[in-house]
């Protein structure tokens, strides 16, 4: 996936999830469907429904799980953080 993919899919998570912290969607009690939310479905949404950071509950309900979108933005984070670690190393060996 080049950057620009990448840059897109972040963009569409960040707002699915910020659409449904704009609704205090984060608990079975305050759960909505997509459509409420002004929502649609995509693979995207579906990706993070498979991970656990948005929970299905009765019928087309969902809300955000905030522990697993905080643990997936940790991943991402320390990807990055490695990822960064490998370009300096191979630079400096370049360098060296």
């Amino acid at each position: 996936m080049n950057s620009t993919a990448a840059t897109a899919v972040l963009i569409k998570q960040k707002k699915y999830v910020s659409a449904f912290l704009a609704h205090d969607c984060t608990s079975i009690d305050n759960a909505r469907s997509l459509e409420q939310l002004g929502l649609r479905e995509s693979h995207i949404f579906n990706n993070l429904e498979s991970t656990g950071v948005f929970v299905r509950c009765s019928g087309d309900k969902y809300y955000l799980d905030k522990k697993m979108w905080s643990r997936l933005r940790n991943r991402r984070m320390i990807f990055i953080a490695a990822a960064i670690v490998v370009v300096v190393v191979l630079v400096l060996m370049n360098v060296l």
